[in-house]
């Protein structure tokens, strides 16, 4: 008789709604229904997690590890077919691990030690990130092996303020024909800046 996902590590219920949730929208953005996008700040669309999926194998930390590609890659497809349900270390076993129908989770703990090292090289993968294209966060949280999708938003702030333009002021204090006091600022299009010099009457250098 086929086993069924109790075997496994369980999400809290807060938890699995709020991951059902992501799938539920990711889902209807793959079938076309829907209005989630790359830039909503809900959940990444399929298309930009795919994307996402993709340049994360192709990286260094996944690109020599055929269990940990293979493990990312169904999880994260499972979920996009509205079958996150069905992410239990039973199932992912034989998917990934080509274990028999007889495993047992309880006497194996196959899945969890792998499922820590694909924590780990997430988690170094996006700390080295490349934030000229990496969009989508990915991250599959303890308790459970369903993937939740982020997008990521900081880049475009962070491009905005880096290419706004920018001027440098250079003010000099100039009496009979020495220069008596110089300062300089910088500043970027939409800010003040605001410069004060008192001067005191029969002052002299």
């Amino acid at each position: 008789m086929q086993k069924g996902c109790h075997s496994g590590p369980k999400l809290s219920a807060a938890a699995k709604h709020r991951a059902l949730q992501l799938v539920s929208t990711v889902a209807s953005v793959a079938t076309g229904h829907g209005d989630a996008s790359p830039h909503s700040n809900s959940v990444a669309s399929s298309i930009g997690v795919r994307a996402q999926l993709h340049r994360i194998l192709e990286s260094e930390w996944f690109a020599q590890s055929r269990r940990m590609r293979r493990f990312l890659e169904f999880v994260i497809e499972e979920t996009l077919a509205g079958r996150s349900d069905q992410l239990c270390e039973y199932t992912i076993a034989l998917a990934v691990f080509d274990q028999r129908d007889s495993f047992e989770p309880a006497l194996n703990p196959i899945v969890r030690n792998d499922a820590r090292r694909l924590r780990q090289k997430l988690h170094e993968y996006y700390r080295h990130m490349d934030t000229d294209v990496d969009r989508v966060l990915i991250d599959v949280p303890k308790g459970g092996y369903v993937p939740v999708f982020s997008p990521i938003l900081l880049k475009a702030n962070a491009t905005a303020q880096d290419t706004a333009p920018r001027l440098k002021l250079r003010i000099a204090a100039v009496r009979d024909g020495a220069q008596i006091w110089v300062t300089e600022c910088e500043c970027r299009a939409g800010e003040t800046v605001e410069v004060q010099i008192n001067l005191v009457s029969g002052a002299r250098p």
